[in-house]
């Protein structure tokens, strides 16, 4: 009985000098993986993003996020390259006015007109080759007030981030890089992270209302040190240097104002929606500088697994 063999076809490849590792966000927040801070999850320290609001308007005339803070989890296929010349220039750093080559600044200011720079040392850098994967956050929560009879109560539901290839040249390589940084001890870790966030389960009063939160681009650049931890394991802690911001709009769903009651107490608001006006409410969230934290370690298949009381003890 059974079927035919099962047959796996592999083509043999010279050794590209990569070392490969899936890395993993430690700490995280969402143990049991449903997309919320639960009551007993202790808040991650070094993997999470804080929004703020930036700006808002359509009908509303005040607004507060009630659970502000995103934690994220997520794992990462890495891969460390052979060292190669020093040229930031591969995700779009530029040398500024009257710097020399080891001066690297962001090509434009950020979305708070912040630019940021740095200074490297030596004359070459470390590629690390990310795949693009999926991280996961947990909820974010408004409520917004305004020109309506009731609060608007926004919750996203689990939020997807999915990194991406450059959205301006998504042939190449998504690469980030290991550099020397001039006054540092510590190995840097810098790159430039296009990612596209969803929130497939946002609850707006129970589905009144509807968001636009599908495939909202995020970019920003992310640096932060690279460190050996007593068990043999790398951890890349990263945050961003660039702000970024993204538009959230709310709208009616046309479907609910079919019903009676909903349809009475909305209508005031339909002919408004049905003439196309602007978007029943509209919000800019943004996260600032060093609000974005991601920390993530290697897996233990590749570390070693001596302890630190033996590395203390003056075992190899």
């Amino acid at each position: 009985g059974g079927g035919p063999n099962i047959v796996l076809d592999i083509t043999a490849e010279g050794d590209s000098g990569a070392i490969y590792a899936t890395v993993l966000t430690r700490d995280y927040t969402d143990v049991n993986g449903n997309g919320y801070q639960d009551e007993d999850e202790v808040a991650a320290e070094r993997n999470y993003a804080t929004a703020t609001i930036k700006e808002f308007g359509g009908l509303i005339t005040d607004a507060s996020l009630d659970q502000g803070v995103a934690y994220t989890s997520g794992a990462l296929p890495m891969a460390f390259l052979e060292k190669r010349p020093m040229d930031l220039g591969y995700f779009g750093m530029v040398h500024p006015q009257g710097g020399d080559d080891n001066d690297w600044c962001v090509p434009e200011p950020d979305v708070n007109g912040e630019t940021f720079c740095f200074r490297t040392e030596g004359d070459f850098m470390i590629p690390v080759e990310i795949n693009p994967e999926i991280v996961m956050g947990t909820q974010l929560g408004m409520t917004a007030t305004g020109a309506f009879l009731i609060p608007l109560e926004l919750d996203t539901g689990p939020l997807v981030l999915r990194f991406s290839p450059y959205f301006d040249d998504p042939e190449r390589p998504l690469l980030g890089f290991v550099v020397n940084e001039e006054g540092s001890d510590e190995m840097q870790f810098v790159a430039r992270l296009d990612a596209l966030m969803d929130a497939p389960d946002i609850a707006i009063l129970g589905g009144l209302a509807e968001g636009n939160v599908r495939s909202v681009q995020l970019q920003s650049y992310v640096k932060g040190p690279v460190k050996y931890l007593p068990s043999g394991q790398i951890a890349l802690e990263s945050a961003n240097v660039t702000a970024m911001e993204a538009d959230l709009a709310l709208k009616i769903n046309s479907e609910f104002l079919d019903i009676p009651l909903i349809g009475d107490l909305f209508a005031g608001l339909l002919d408004a929606i049905q003439s196309g006006a602007p978007a029943l409410a509209t919000a800019k969230l943004g996260i600032d500088r060093d609000e974005f934290r991601i920390r993530v370690v290697n897996s233990h298949a590749k570390a070693l697994m001596t302890t630190a009381e033996q590395l203390n003890g003056g075992a190899q």
